[in-house]
């Protein structure tokens, strides 16, 4: 790495640099820090990096390096620290959902800095700036990026900072020469001398007979709390839906289903009468859109209607704003608290692709679609984790659908790109890698009979390709 004695490294050698960093994250916990500042993550835009992997492309190492960097985050996560990003501007829109804040060096003097203001601090996430000359008006990375910048009022020929004070722009500017701590001066006290005392007669002591010792109870141990246990899903088994998909007072049978599927706000007793018949329950909720009828909406509406972007067309339901990671976990939080207090094995969410519906992703201002799809990764990888923190499962929840309009009116094409059934929903997996034909099909007009691309189970479903119906 040309000027600092120091070696660029293989992004794309992913397991070995995992096994190399994992102990500086270990490390860094253990002493008592709270966050990350890994540097150097752009071997991609760098010339003497990128060109030296053997055959990987530019393009293909910036992916490699985006992995990288993803694991980097979710490492210092799972360890309870933050972590900051450092430099690489450009990966800012992808990035700067996952990242808890960032620190730049010289964004003002690269006129960079506008790109941190748009995707951190409209976060409201924390950015740290250094200056490492004061040429033009380096104050404007506070005042008018809003970055806690400090600048250098000594640096040499090269414009480094190798002498002379830090200065913060930021409130509270407190000047400390570089590399020295401020010596704190205390005046010493003039003793006063103390007058001779008096003796005072000490009474001979009655001795007191020493107690027989008693032999010190040992305490029995007791069990270290276990580790909460995931209940398992199995491809094998069946289940049954009470959640969703059923109106006119039909719900699914239950038996011979190992999983069933409820909704989150149905009584405990009922939850448990299912779990101890020997099923693993999964609980239900939306956790993509404001449900107006659910007992936490009502009780706090101002605060959920504060997320809401738009209508979700043709079932009553507001699309929530996904960028807002930290109120949608305090808002969700106590739903998945409350699951696992009633006694559910798992989490069913609900209406998590904001990124791939308009109606959603367009209504969220200043950030385009594919910073959405980051925000709403960021926010299921969030679900997942909080599921798992609690003991339970989580699954995500999207075919051929046999009894649309479409699949009817044009059994051959579809059945072109189909795979293979679907276990349990009567419908069957498309092939992803037959792109042109997909997009053929998918761009057809729906018909005006409810089509709807996120629930399709509001219907009867008919065998249209020989799958028989389910019980």
């Amino acid at each position: 790495m040309t000027g600092w004695n120091e070696e660029w490294v293989d992004v794309t050698k992913l397991d070995q640099l995992k096994e190399l960093m994992t102990p500086r994250f270990e490390a860094a916990k253990a002493k008592g820090c709270h966050g990350i500042e890994a540097d150097v993550i752009d071997c991609y835009s760098n010339k003497e990096c990128y060109s030296k992997i053997s055959g990987h492309t530019k393009a293909q190492v910036k992916t490699a390096q985006i992995a990288y960097n993803t694991w980097q985050v979710d490492m210092a996560h799972s360890l309870g620290l933050s972590i900051v990003m450092k430099n690489a501007v450009d990966l800012a829109p992808k990035m700067s959902a996952i990242y808890d804040g960032a620190i730049n060096e010289q964004c003002q003097l690269y006129s960079e800095c506008q790109n941190y203001l748009d995707y951190f601090h409209k976060q409201g996430k924390w950015v740290g700036n250094v200056e490492y000359t004061t040429s033009g008006n380096p104050t404007k990375g506070y005042t008018v990026y809003k970055m806690a910048t400090k600048y250098c009022a000594g640096s040499n020929s090269a414009g480094i900072c190798k002498s002379g004070k830090w200065i913060n722009a930021f409130p509270d500017d407190v000047v400390v020469p570089w590399g020295t701590t401020p010596a704190t001066t205390v005046s010493t006290p003039i003793p006063t001398p103390a007058p001779t005392p008096v003796p005072t007669p000490v009474p001979t002591p009655v001795p007191t007979p020493a107690p027989t010792p008693q032999p010190t109870p040992v305490p029995t141990p007791q069990p270290a709390s276990p580790t909460p246990a995931i209940e398992p899903l199995l491809p094998t088994y069946g289940w049954s839906n009470l959640a969703w998909g059923w109106d006119d007072g039909w719900k699914d049978t239950t038996a011979n289903r190992k999983i069933v599927d409820m909704d989150y706000e149905e009584p405990e007793a009922d939850i448990r009468a299912v779990r101890d018949a020997g099923h693993i329950v999964l609980c239900y909720f939306s956790a993509g859109t404001l449900e107006p009828w659910r007992a936490d909406c009502t009780a706090n509406k101002a605060a959920w209607q504060a997320l809401t972007v738009s209508k979700l067309s043709g079932w009553g339901e507001d699309w929530l704003d996904v960028t807002k990671l930290d109120q949608l976990k305090e808002l969700m939080t106590p739903r998945f608290e409350e699951a696992k207090a009633k006694g559910c094995h798992g989490i069913e969410a609900d209406v998590i692709d904001c990124y791939a519906n308009s109606e959603c992703y367009s209504k969220i201002s200043g950030y385009t679609k594919a910073q959405v799809k980051t925000a709403q990764i960021a926010y299921n990888t969030w679900q997942v984790d909080m599921a798992h923190s609690l003991g339970l499962s989580i699954v995500m929840m999207g075919s051929i659908e046999p009894w649309r309009a479409d699949c009817t009116a044009n059994k051959a094409a579809w059945r072109a790109v189909a795979v293979g059934k679907m276990t349990g929903w009567n419908e069957e997996w498309v092939d992803v890698t037959k792109l042109d034909q997909l997009k053929e099909e998918c761009r057809r007009p729906c018909p005006n009979d409810g089509c709807d691309l996120r629930r399709c189970d509001q219907r009867a479903v008919p065998a249209v390709f020989g799958v028989p119906e389910l019980p």
